[in-house]
């Protein structure tokens, strides 16, 4: 009994994770997070199914709705987890990874028809289970292949992002690294204890808790995206996002012509100490002292810049700041050039003053 509760609360913890899910979701999500979030909770009901049936029928029915994790499930997280590693998939790699996936679920779905998949398959029942003894046939070994690739793949991205991609979050890769370590247990490890209980449903559920964490991150870099897209990615205009922690969340091209820094910063870390730390610090300091957003100027490489520091806010949450960056060094070079007019007509005012007042004063002797 204590099987079949395990089976319904990882369900209902999936569902639950779901229904987070998509009240949380955006325009901008990933289609692969969204159908990993409609079919996992399907796929932990199939266990929970599989674990009450009461005939041979409705326990392959339930098996064949379980293999929709292994075949599809463990796709589409494997190019999840390039893509939050800054990494991207070929259109055509994509094509064959769901073409042999496909192969190898129309082979699921002959269970009970052919030997293909299990060569023998009968129903029993432990202390209320319902358990499927089987052999296994050659595309179960297809099956088991192609995990193994889906693991492999995900891990060298985790490695590879952690170690070269400065632009992807190093809170999300370790997160990534957890879910596949738990997933490697669950699987392998926990089959290799027992066969009574599948692991794999806590797997998934675990997956989805760490998702949610994950996506929660992603909502900054949208809101970044969206800014980017609407303001700064200008030629002439630079963009910097911080955390409350004053950790990097990302910058443009152009930000980092002005801050070289910028090139070596990792994304969830502190800014590398240099002109850019310095600068930053004094404008997170004026702008929270004055709770205002202020036009700010400095100078770097002969040019006059000016910045704007303002909440970088999610709906009514204030998230970190923005920093908008603007080459003001024809308004200043014109402003000095007034001031120098200015200054050149009060001296010359100032002598045509004293010219008179001498001359006043000659005639007066």
């Amino acid at each position: 009994m204590g099987v079949i509760v395990f089976y319904f609360v990882t369900a209902l913890l999936s569902l639950i994770c779901s229904i987070i899910y998509f009240w949380k979701w955006r325009r901008n999500f990933e289609l692969c997070f969204t159908i990993v979030y409609l079919m996992v909770p399907f796929v932990n009901v199939g266990y929970l199914l599989a674990a009450v049936s009461i005939d041979l029928g409705e326990a392959i029915t339930a098996t064949k709705i379980t293999y929709l994790g292994g075949c599809y499930l463990m796709m589409l997280i494997m190019i999840s987890i390039f893509t939050l590693c800054q990494m991207k998939l070929p259109r055509w790699a994509i094509f064959v990874f769901t073409a042999v996936s496909t192969s190898v679920y129309i082979a699921v779905l002959t269970i009970g028809h052919s030997e293909i998949f299990y060569k023998d398959v009968s129903l029993v029942v432990e202390d209320g289970v319902t358990v499927l003894k089987k052999s296994y046939g050659p595309m179960h070994a297809v099956f088991y292949i192609l995990l193994f690739v889906y693991f492999g793949l995900s891990v060298a991205a985790i490695i590879y992002g952690f170690a070269s991609k400065t632009e992807a979050s190093r809170k999300n890769i370790i997160m990534l690294s957890a879910t596949q370590a738990f997933g490697l247990f669950a699987f392998f490890i926990g089959r290799a204890i027992t066969d009574r209980i599948e692991w794999t449903p806590l797997a998934y559920v675990f997956d989805a808790i760490v998702y949610l964490f994950i996506i929660d991150r992603l909502a900054l870099y949208d809101i970044r995206s969206t800014i980017k897209e609407s303001r700064a990615d200008r030629d002439e205009n630079g963009f910097l996002a911080i955390d409350m922690k004053l950790n990097l969340l990302g910058s443009n091209e152009y930000a980092k012509t002005v801050f070289p820094d910028l090139i070596y910063a990792m994304v969830d870390r502190p800014i590398p100490e240099g002109s850019l730390s310095k600068h930053l610090q004094i404008w997170i300091n004026d702008f929270n002292r004055d709770g205002v957003t202020r036009d700010r100027t400095f100078k770097e490489y002969d040019r006059v810049f000016k910045v704007r520091v303002s909440y970088l806010m999610d709906g009514n949450r204030k998230r970190g700041y923005q920093i908008d960056i603007f080459d003001d060094t024809e308004m200043q070079d014109f402003l000095n050039s007034i001031s120098d007019y200015n200054k050149k007509l009060l001296n010359e005012n100032l002598a045509k003053d004293k010219m008179i007042e001498d001359l006043v004063r000659e005639k007066n002797n």
